[in-house]
């Protein structure tokens, strides 16, 4: 998730690398949405975040610490 108008972290510079770490992974992009979005926009946020964990598991093969 990224906001397409965050000034702190560009998406060009995170997200779509970021999401290439992923064999599975969706990135989904908020046109206008700054980088704190989820404290901005909390109710569309909160409910593709809910949406997303609820149909998805993400499975990390790194070791844990």
């Amino acid at each position: 998730m990224h906001g397409e108008d965050d000034q702190i972290v560009p998406i060009g510079d995170s997200s779509s690398l970021a999401i290439k770490l992923f064999k599975h992974g969706t990135l989904k992009t908020y046109a206008g949405l700054p980088h704190g979005m989820a404290s901005t926009h909390p109710d569309i946020i909160n409910a593709d975040l809910l949406a997303s964990s609820a149909t998805e598991v993400v499975k990390c093969d790194r070791p844990a610490r």
